[in-house]
């Protein structure tokens, strides 16, 4: 009861604290530091006088109060964001974004912040200045790593952090005095950072190719993550089509029922598989059934259709999936892959050959798109060809040659630099004579972003 009472208590104290700290900022904004009265700022937070003296001794300690709060917050935020990220591009990006919407957010210290600055007698105290450092060292720490991991040529580090700096700051007092809304921060923040990147960063290496990703732009996220900054186009050559009909649903019911180990091969497998078993109305109990995904991403969605997996290869691939099942005795072990209409043998066969009972059922074909849908899309790529091609799978290299009518494959990549997901893929466009230049250790779309981001980075282009 106690400790409930005291969690109020402290509750109620934070409230007022930030009540106050809000009333100083606007005031300290709108005035010169020695304009401002505690009396104003007392009553602008609508509390007693001797209220705000319980929570800060002078002026002096509260106006450094309201500087060291919104910096310290912003500074622990940006290093949570930071330390999430993989590559010094999306560091960068989260450095540019993160501070321009906090600024945005918090616009009247920003004012104090930057009339501080500004101000060559300025009042900042040593603990308000090693904070500003602190958040310079974080974009100048991106910059460094870039240089080492060769995203950026050798340039002046100095130089570069201040000219960020500035840049963001340039844009947030512009969308101050316009009163962005935040459809137009969102708008302005991106091209803050594209000018960066494009603009100020080109400069060290950033040289803009355009890249071409045969997968619409929502199923490739993972690997735009990676890219941020880079000119994509996105060309969707497959279009997945449920083979939907009640003797497939009996007979994918029945072999769930029956079944000691389910495949899954890929994330559409799982949603059709779902969809199948919600439209009949059927709960599948699959604590007797050992199943196993192909790699993360397949498995996160089973976990969304509550399908729980037991066995993820390291090697996201066919090829991972027979060496996670290369020490199991298989004999006599039914086996259920549902699948596409066109998927490999390459499993079936082992298992078969290992002595298991396989159930191989089709439920989707996967089909060419109708080119008319991506009209704009193709006569984009006819006018400005891509210098970077990235297949996805051996059918959307496939399909990508008819949606772009390529009569001659060695000629038309020629020139080309070309990347794909995996092994298979690879193999697909090597037997039309095109060399395959990016190919990432892992069958990922994260993998394969990061590979041609490397790629780009570490090659003059």
């Amino acid at each position: 009861m106690m400790t409930m009472i005291s969690e109020k208590i402290s509750a109620k104290k934070n409230s007022k604290r930030e009540r106050i700290i809000e009333a100083a900022s606007i005031l300290f904004s709108e005035k010169n530091f020695h304009e401002v009265m505690m009396t104003d700022v007392a009553r602008k937070a609508s509390i007693a006088k001797g209220t705000l003296y319980n929570y800060y001794n002078s002026k002096e300690d509260l106006y450094f109060s309201v500087m060291l709060i919104r910096m310290e917050n912003l500074i622990s935020s940006l290093k949570k964001k930071i330390q999430n990220e993989n590559t010094v591009l999306t560091s960068l990006h989260t450095f540019i974004i993160h501070n321009y919407m906090f600024m945005m957010k918090y616009q009247c210290f920003f004012l104090m912040y930057q009339r501080e600055n500004l101000n060559a007698s300025n009042l900042i105290c040593d603990e308000l200045r090693n904070k500003n450092t602190e958040l310079r060292q974080i974009l100048l720490n991106i910059i460094c790593d870039g240089i080492k991991e060769q995203y950026f040529r050798n340039v002046d580090q100095e130089l570069i952090t201040d000219l960020i700096i500035g840049g963001i700051f340039a844009a947030v007092n512009k969308g101050i005095s316009k009163n962005y809304n935040n459809d137009l921060q969102v708008d302005a923040r991106e091209k803050i950072y594209n000018f960066i990147t494009n603009g100020l960063l080109n400069g060290i290496g950033m040289k803009q190719k355009i890249i071409l990703i045969t997968r619409s732009e929502d199923e490739a996220e993972e690997f735009t993550a990676q890219l941020n900054g880079r000119n994509i186009i996105y060309l969707p050559a497959l279009e997945v089509v449920p083979i939907s009909n009640k003797k497939i649903a009996e007979e994918v019911i029945s072999s769930l029922i029956e079944t000691d180990y389910l495949i899954l091969t890929s994330a559409n497998a799982v949603k059709v598989l779902s969809d199948i078993l919600l439209q009949n109305n059927t709960f599948r109990d699959f604590s007797t059934i050992t199943v196993a995904a192909v790699g993360n991403k397949t498995a996160a969605l089973c976990s969304k259709y509550s399908i729980p997996v037991n066995l993820v290869p390291q090697n996201f691939s066919a090829q991972g999936l027979i060496n996670l099942f290369s020490s199991v005795d298989l004999k006599g072990k039914k086996i259920f892959i549902p699948g596409s209409a066109i998927s490999a043998d390459t499993l079936p066969d082992y298992f078969d050959k290992a002595g298991a009972l396989v159930k191989v059922i089709s439920l989707y074909d996967v089909r060419i798109p109708d080119s008319q849908n991506y009209k704009d899309t193709i006569g984009k790529i006819a006018a400005n060809k891509p210098e970077l091609f990235v297949f996805t799978s051996p059918s959307s290299f496939r399909n990508s040659l008819q949606l772009l009518s390529i009569e001659n494959p060695s000629a038309y990549f020629q020139d080309s630099i070309i990347a794909a997901i995996g092994n298979t893929t690879k193999a697909e466009i090597e037997q039309h004579n095109i060399k395959v230049d990016i190919l990432p250790r892992e069958n990922t779309l994260e993998a394969l972003g990061r590979s041609v981001s490397q790629y780009l980075n570490q090659n003059t282009l």
